[in-house]
């Protein structure tokens, strides 16, 4: 397993048409998703679907539990995009949801043996979610099973099933990036994702000898000068 950052001017992979369609729809309260398609070296668009608008509730929001509470209940009017299942697919986190990676985003990976790359595309960058085997059940379930025991009785009872247990662990450390209250202009926004990295892949991913890496590039200087002056437009209108 590895982690990485890319501070590099060197997001050369994707088409000018996904740039072009990544400048408007990042500042959608929409989340896009779809598939990808790779020719010559390069990532294009080849499908897009929608979901609804994306809604949250700041009074309901709360870290003691480290749920996010969106919507009127948890889990409602969150905005997903549902994917279907393809060998390159993406999503969008937009302007005005988390520039983090969720455990469900880390999951679909995971447990899709056809997906091969996922993308999040976000307003200061992207994850590159990448699967290199075929999950083995049987030894994650061992795993899992061994860490299951040491819980505590309300631990035991927030995992519905064991196999489910990476991802709880990995909810457990979203407190670190303070769901909502980092926003994507933060200007500490790269070392609270390194730090997050460093937990998930470190903590939970190596851990649990899950079957994917997990990298964050940012965008180059000329993609992000485009996105802010969008930025500024969107914000006046």
């Amino acid at each position: 397993m590895y982690k990485r950052i890319k501070e590099d001017n060197n997001n050369n992979i994707f088409t000018q048409k996904l740039y072009n369609f990544l400048n408007i729809k990042l500042f959608n309260k929409k989340e896009y998703c779809g598939k990808l398609v790779k020719k010559n070296n390069k990532y294009d668009i080849d499908e897009v679907l929608k979901g609804p608008d994306f809604y949250v509730d700041y009074k309901k929001y709360t870290t003691s539990n480290y749920e996010t509470y969106v919507g009127d209940k948890i889990d409602e009017n969150r905005g997903n995009c549902n994917m279907n299942i393809y060998k390159y697919v993406w999503h969008t986190h937009s302007y005005y949801h988390s520039p983090f990676i969720s455990s469900s985003d880390i999951g679909f990976t995971c447990f899709n043996e056809k997906i091969q790359k996922h993308f999040v595309f976000t307003y200061v960058g992207y994850w590159e979610i990448s699967r290199f085997s075929d999950l083995n059940l049987d030894k994650l379930y061992k795993i899992c099973l061994d860490v299951y025991k040491k819980f505590d009785e309300n631990e035991k009872q927030n995992i519905k099933n064991i196999l489910d247990l990476p991802f709880y662990e990995i909810n457990k450390y979203y407190h670190i990036r303070q769901y909502y209250k980092i926003n994507n202009n933060d200007k500490n926004i790269y070392n609270y994702i390194k730090l997050f990295l460093n937990e998930i892949v470190n903590v939970v991913i190596t851990h649990f000898n899950l079957n994917i890496t997990i990298e964050f590039k940012k965008w180059d200087d000329f993609f992000i000068n485009l996105l802010k002056k969008k930025e500024i437009r969107h914000q006046v209108t």
